[in-house]
């Protein structure tokens, strides 16, 4: 007794079934006499399988209809998920510090900016001479001039501030945007 494989498909190309028997007539529904691969529909007009290919995000489900992978992440999900992101990358690019041409580079999150700001506050009142050693952000120490310290604090607090007025900007782009343009929004200086 031979023994053939099959898949039942239903209207729009999905695999209902698969299995194997000795009788293809005795089957119910629209049978293939084959195995349907994993991840794949019936095109009737080709007579072969398709495969449905990645998806895309979490938030995509395959359309039987159109054999497409579709959206269902609403508009407003999309602006959250893309304003997290330009979130991240801003407090990346805070985080990674500033560099200053033969000072090296400095940490320039929110606990340096803090340090910085209490020194820098009294800066004018220190005498002409005043130094002072800091950490860099690789741990090395250096020790800065009151012009080289002011201009260390200067930049860190620039930086910063920079940042914020790009996440500011892009969190216009992402409340105005929608579709394609909203997908297109991405983190840059």
């Amino acid at each position: 007794m031979e023994i053939y494989p099959y898949s039942i498909i239903g209207d729009h190309g999905q695999v209902l079934s698969t299995g194997t028997t000795n009788d293809l007539s005795a089957l119910p529904g629209n049978v293939i006499p084959q195995a349907a691969p994993p991840e794949h529909w019936w095109d009737a007009s080709r007579s072969t399988f398709v495969p449905m290919g990645i998806q895309i995000t979490p938030y995509h489900v395959w359309d039987w209809p159109t054999h497409e992978w579709v959206s269902q992440r609403t508009t407003e999900m999309h602006r959250g998920d893309k304003w997290r992101e330009i979130k991240a990358a801003r407090e990346a690019y805070i985080v990674a510090g500033v560099h200053l041409p033969g000072l090296g580079r400095f940490d320039a999150d929110a606990k340096a900016a803090l340090n910085m700001t209490g020194t820098f506050a009294a800066l004018d009142s220190m005498p002409d001479d005043w130094t002072i050693d800091w950490t860099r952000f690789d741990n090395s120490s250096i020790t800065l001039t009151k012009d080289q310290f002011r201009m260390v604090a200067l930049r860190v607090l620039a930086h910063a501030n920079f940042a914020h007025a790009i996440g500011r900007r892009l969190r216009d782009r992402i409340e105005s945007s929608t579709g394609a343009a909203l997908e297109a929004v991405a983190w840059g200086p």
